[in-house]
């Protein structure tokens, strides 16, 4: 255990603990079956993260699939699409969430592009949309958060309080770096730019979050983002947008 020092010092000035040290020792795992729905959250690699991540999430456990120092959108596209046949995730953007961040954007149309002809289908799955604007006010917002990004790290420790396993020691300890401060009454988690300074790369947690950060199946309209050209993205598999399953539509 962390003595009281050690946790003031890893704590922001200004700023909350959210995930304390014996929170994850008690959330830790050896490795069990997944149940339940079956969610990726995905980082690519940018200016505060070093690393490209990819996470898994059920209902019962975590686990971290892919964590590399790489911001090759087409392997990360191709990854999130390999590791989700392999863990039966279904290929749908409702069970695969992106931070669309900066380049982000790109990795979520290689995303679209790879997952045509192999995405669910159902009632609201004839197109697909990837990636999430954390920055955006969070749907069902009560005035307790910031955005979404806030969201979804508060909803992620009350998994952690409850069901929620990580598999993998130590692979989530930078959960414990993930602080908040109060923002006129609302959760605001600590800034990329304050972590990065401290050398720490929240790459994990982040894509860890992403997998609770939105609720409900939420029918999303098109907009003009979803209808890419080539936008000088070289690859024989590329296919435009909007992606259609093929039942005569």
């Amino acid at each position: 255990m962390l003595s009281v020092i050690e946790q003031e010092s890893r704590v922001v000035k200004g700023h909350i603990e959210l995930f304390s040290e014996q929170m994850l020792a008690n959330s830790y795992h050896e490795p069990i079956p997944f149940y339940g729905e079956k969610r990726l959250g995905v980082i690519l690699a940018d200016k505060h993260r070093a690393y490209s991540t990819i996470v898994i999430r059920a209902e019962n456990a975590a686990q971290v699939l892919f964590h590399e120092m790489t911001d090759d959108t087409h392997t990360l596209a191709r990854n999130v699409i390999d590791l989700a046949r392999k863990y039966d995730v279904p290929i749908s953007d409702q069970n695969i969430f992106v931070d669309r961040d900066g380049r982000g954007h790109e990795l979520c149309n290689y995303i679209a592009s790879y997952a045509n002809g192999h995405f669910i289908i159902s009632k609201y799955g004839t197109r697909q949309r990837y990636g999430l604007d954390l920055t955006h006010g969070y749907q069902y917002n009560d005035g307790q958060y910031e955005d979404l990004y806030s969201a979804g790290y508060a909803k992620l420790a009350k998994w952690l309080r409850g069901v929620g396993k990580l598999i993998g020691r130590p692979a989530f300890d930078d959960l414990l770096h993930m602080v908040y401060s109060s923002n006129n009454g609302k959760m605001k988690m600590v800034d990329k730019d304050i972590l990065f300074e401290q050398g720490i790369d929240s790459s994990i947690p982040d894509a860890l979050a992403l997998t609770t950060v939105r609720d409900k199946r939420v029918i999303i309209r098109p907009h003009e983002d979803d209808f890419p050209s080539h936008r000088g993205l070289s690859d024989s598999d590329y296919e435009l947008p909007p992606q259609y399953p093929n039942i005569g539509i």
